[in-house]
């Protein structure tokens, strides 16, 4: 009997009570869901009155087969039970059993008229959305260029350093918060320029303390001599607004804190520091003035794109093009409006009389907005914490402790709100059946000292309690490379890291550590036993944080002859495969490319070796497929017969469309045949359909013109947009699972390796947030941010951290039989000024350092 069987027992019976139920890595949390629902049902609830609302399609899909099992075994019996399963069974294909986004779908589809949307309503897909984004952003491209109101601020952001690049990737996090953004868009000033009057006449001050040094040479009077050409610099700028920007920029050899100077060749009545000071105050005061317009036009361009932003999603719900982020904002308007908000409530609140959340600490902020609004159909408020649910309206399942998604706007203190707010009957599950005791024991010793309580930051750590026995052969837990902490470089580091993981692969494959295979019942009626077997590779799975170590742990795989498979995000458009593909795409659109046609030619799909192109130029022949000159060779030859096909694709152009286009492509060339050539074929032929079908959208999207998917493409690849395939292994590919922590949450691994965890944080990246107090706070690189960004930096640095450690939890909470964790790590020059920059491996290590393992 687990040791939380009672609190398993009051979700199933407890079902006029409003639930907060905590379960934390795999004590059953979809168990629990599937057997509320199931409660539900018998209990005489129709299904169409329950929403059962989940995070992934994955979870909404597997959520839907477990409750349709239960039932449909149910329904086999007799009785008043059997004929409810029965009934719900029918009902079943219907059910809000499905993710948020799919639940805001049916909330404006039933009151559309209510929405303000038209009577047809389509939600574009990933690629309609990546469309309709490059069009409003070449609009607001327009808007920033060509308008006189923004001219100076352009020039300024340009000569800061601002570009177009960092001002898409805003536009990018502001589009998809543009509720946030329209609730905190402000008229901002019009950039002042820069006064250097002022600034002027504290470095001629400075300058002319030169007569009290004592000495004829000084490190102080070269410094000096060097402020006073700074200033006549600065002073010749006078009236270019810009070029004043563009001296301050350049001032780095002039106002450096490095103290020069001989004390005793100040002697007189001002001493060496009184020079320092003022001469430091000098740049103080430069700073804050650059600062200050620094501040000005990042406001501005904020108010710009955010304003095409909110623009762009009214336009989209004029003309009834919905992305997914608008599901949720519209539902919920339509549910808070004035005039029609509680008759709206009031329906849904007869029609969804028991809302399931499940990953409730997962979810986007909204979601409790829309549940609590529909479990509280008549309480008028414009804050949710303050709404009462009907009893048994409302249940929610999550873990604190596993929220990883801040990024998608998850948030650590509306969870603990809300438990605050409707957890007064809260439910602990603490029963772990997933991993065995020694894994265990290490994950609770480790992470009860690594996750504190703070308030509304971070729960307080709830201990898992094993319900398995270790019965394996091999090393429960393994920590590579605890003791490894010298100084090299982070490729260094990753390379050893690599081949110590793949080694410890190779050794738990050639010593059969042992993993579970199944569940065998006792011969006397006890509690099934597990059996063991020898592991294979698909049992293995490989944990990163980010895609930046694949390329080195693939290839100390394949050196050790272990066969893998890359799940972690990858960009689609720079695969091997679709990049061969895109080459030729370019060739064949512009025949004055001679460089994608020489790269298309020696790719796979024309299998033209450098003596052949070597053959062909010196023959006379031209890289232009409309004119390849005459070369005195055979029609036969690689290159005129590649540069022939080509041709012939030309002047297909105008007629057909590019997806038509890619299609002749593949099949003339024999991509997916080729594929079989490479070391992962499936995963090859996965991503040329993936192509495809990208093709297909964007010319149902956008029209067929391949020279405009070209560039689409293009612009796309820069972005570097990278995607976690989700793809289940099919049962005869014995290979390696190389995923992200976020890819792997909600799976479990017989084997799980946590590898490079010795790498530095990623910083200086572009950051949008939104503080709790108002506006706007925006970082387009570590050195150009706004007031707001600054004011709240160390604070962010603090979430990241504390994100971090949860992140942890939840990769090392993927194990079942064994867990690995590469702890190699390079020792920092310096202290670290923040916790968020210390590695994985070094807290993990130092949280580990006194446990057996």
């Amino acid at each position: 009997v687990p040791i939380d069987q009672a609190a398993r027992d009051r979700i199933v019976g407890d079902l006029e009570t409003t639930l907060f139920v905590e379960a934390g890595a795999g004590t059953g949390k979809t168990s629990a869901l599937v057997d509320r629902i199931v409660s539900l049902v018998v209990s005489g609830v129709s299904v169409e009155h329950i929403a059962a609302i989940t995070f992934t399609d994955r979870a909404a899909t597997e959520l839907r087969d477990r409750v349709r099992r239960r039932l449909e075994a149910m329904a086999t019996g007799k009785g008043t039970e059997a004929d409810a399963a029965g009934r719900a069974l029918v009902e079943l294909d219907g059910a809000a059993l499905c993710t948020l986004h799919a639940f805001a779908q049916r909330i404006l589809v039933e009151h559309p008229i209510e929405a303000g949307l038209p009577p047809a309503v389509e939600v574009m897909d990933e690629v309609s959305s990546l469309v309709d984004f490059d069009e409003r952003w070449a609009g607001v491209v327009d808007t920033l260029l060509s308008d006189p109101r923004h001219a100076f601020t352009v020039l300024v952001a340009f000569e800061l350093g601002i570009s177009l690049r960092h001002l898409r990737d805003m536009a990018h996090r502001l589009d998809d918060n543009w509720d946030l953004v329209d609730d905190r868009l402000v008229s901002t000033p019009d950039p002042r320029p820069i006064d250097i009057g002022p600034l002027l006449a504290d470095l001629r001050e400075v300058v002319d303390l030169r007569e009290h040094c004592t000495a004829q040479a000084d490190t102080m009077l070269d410094r000096l001599d060097r402020v006073e050409a700074f200033a006549d610099q600065l002073q010749e700028a006078d009236g270019n607004p810009l070029s004043v920007v563009r001296v301050l920029g350049d001032r780095k050899d002039v106002t450096s804190r490095k103290k020069v100077g001989n004390k005793k060749n100040w002697a007189g009545s001002v001493p060496i520091d009184q020079v320092r000071d003022q001469l430091w105050s000098a740049d103080d005061r430069i700073e804050a003035e650059v600062q200050r317009l620094n501040d000005e036009v990042i406001d501005r361009l904020v108010e710009v794109v955010g304003r095409g932003a909110v623009e762009a999603a009214e336009k989209r719900r004029r003309q009834g093009q919905l992305g997914f982020h608008d599901l949720l904002v519209l539902a919920r308007r339509v549910l808070t409006e004035s005039g029609h908000g509680l008759a709206v409530r009031a329906a849904l609140a007869d029609h969804y009389r028991c809302l399931l959340l499940d990953e409730f600490q997962d979810t986007d902020p909204l979601q409790i907005e829309l549940a609590a609004l529909i479990a509280d159909p008549d309480t008028v408020t414009d804050d949710w914490r303050r709404l009462r649910p009907r009893p048994g309206s409302l249940f929610f399942v999550g873990d604190p402790k596993q929220s990883i998604y801040g990024f998608r706007r998850a948030d650590m203190a509306v969870y603990l709100d809300a438990r605050e707010a409707f957890g007064d009957n809260a439910v602990h599950l603490e029963q772990n059946f997933r991993t065995t005791v020694p894994i265990l024991d290490w994950v609770n010793a480790v992470f009860e000292r690594l996750i504190d309580h703070r308030h509304r930051k971070q729960p307080e750590y709830t201990p898992l309690v094993p319900a398995r026995v270790d019965g394996s052969t091999g090393p429960p837990v393994v920590l590579l490379g605890a003791d490894d902490s010298e100084k090299r470089g982070a490729d260094d580091l990753r390379a050893t890291s690599a081949a110590d993981v793949a080694a410890v692969v190779s050794t738990a494959l050639a010593e059969g550590w042992t993993v579970v295979n199944e569940l065998k019942p006792a011969a006397d009626g006890s509690p099934p036993v597990e059996a063991w077997r020898p592991c294979q590779p698909r049992d293995i799975a490989i944990l990163l944080r980010s895609r930046t170590p694949v390329d080195a742990l693939a290839a100390a795989l394949t050196d050790a002859g272990i066969p893998y498979r890359i799940e972690a995000g990858f960009n689609p458009l720079a695969t091997d495969e679709v990049r061969d593909l895109l080459t030729t795409l370019r060739a064949v659109d512009d025949p004055t490319d001679e460089l994608a046609l020489a790269t298309a030619l020696r790719s796979p799909l024309f299998g033209c070796g450098d003596d052949d192109l070597f053959e062909f130029t010196s023959a006379g022949g031209r890289w232009n497929h409309q004119d390849p000159g005459s070369s005195g060779l055979s029609d036969d030859h690689p290159v005129l017969e590649g540069i022939a096909w080509m041709a012939a694709m030309h002047a297909r152009r105008p007629w057909e469309g590019a997806a038509d286009l890619v299609e002749h492509l593949v099949r003339d060339r024999r991509a997916m045949e080729l594929a079989l050539c490479s070391p992962r074929p499936r995963d090859a032929w996965r991503r040329i359909r993936t192509f495809l079908d990208t093709a297909r959208a964007f010319g149902e999207t956008r029209g067929s013109d391949l020279r405009s998917f070209l560039a689409w493409c293009r612009l796309h690849a820069a972005d570097d947009v990278r995607v976690d395939e989700v793809v289940p292994p099919e049962p005869d590919d014995n290979a390696v699972r190389i995923l992200t922590m976020h890819g792997a949450k909600g799976l479990e691994f017989p084997i799980c390796v946590l590898a490079d965890l010795g790498s530095k944080r990623m910083s200086g990246g572009m950051a949008v947030h939104f503080p709790e107090e108002g506006g706007i706070a925006v970082a387009l690189t570590k050195k150009l941010a706004n007031a707001a960004h600054r004011a709240h930096a160390d604070a962010l640095l603090d979430a990241d951290h504390l994100e971090r450690l949860r992140l942890l939890y939840v990769a090392a909470t993927r194990a079942r039989d064994h867990l690995v964790l590469a702890l190699h790590r390079s020792t920092p020059a310096k202290e670290p000024d923040h916790t968020a920059t210390v590695t994985n491996a070094e807290i993990l290590a130092t949280a580990s350092a006194d446990l057996d393992t």
